[in-house]
């Protein structure tokens, strides 16, 4: 296998990343690949424009270093941005399934419908028990567990589609 010499490295074109920092009211740009380790290879500036010059020129003179060391360089990886099926195979338990159904049908939606908004809803961070149960209960008063809402507050009375109240014993792990 032919080794590969400086100007491979230094040609390699990373995806960069620019923050907009702010403290005590100054503004501050930072530049970094997710690829590089960001506390060698970074950059910074007062505009975005400045950051990736700074980091640019650091990559150049790292990769540099890295080179003549004889260390690993890491080459860019990219995203594969082709979407999956939207297909899985879900397995719940017989009493969870029968808690989706019951939503589902108080909600007038098909159970796949249902099930979806809520995975949507949760990943999101919205409120899905406040939508679909027409409580009023913050966003952050809940988690998932496997599959089943436990919210941090007394929820229904008569039915609880599968919420349940965490146990002290709960709490205290």
């Amino acid at each position: 296998m032919a080794m590969k010499d400086i100007n491979y490295y230094l040609n390699l074109d990373y995806d960069v990343t620019v923050r907009r920092l702010e403290a005590d009211g100054d503004v501050v740009y930072n530049a970094f690949s997710r690829d590089l380790n960001s506390s060698v290879f970074y950059g910074t500036g007062d505009t975005k424009q400045e950051a990736l010059q700074s980091f640019e020129e650091t990559k150049n003179e790292m990769i540099e270093v890295y080179f003549e060391e004889n260390r690993n360089i890491p080459e860019p990886t990219r995203e594969d941005n082709t979407l999956p099926s939207g297909k899985f195979l879900l397995r719940i338990s017989p009493r969870i399934h029968s808690k989706l159904i019951d939503l589902s049908k108080s909600t007038s939606q098909s159970l796949n419908s249902c099930v979806n908004g809520i995975l949507i809803e949760y990943i999101t961070g919205v409120d899905i028990i406040s939508k679909f149960c027409g409580l009023n209960i913050q966003p952050n008063n809940y988690k998932m567990s496997e599959l089943q809402i436990q919210p941090k507050v007394k929820a229904f009375e008569d039915t609880n589609y599968g919420l349940e109240e965490p146990s002290n014993d709960s709490e205290a792990a």
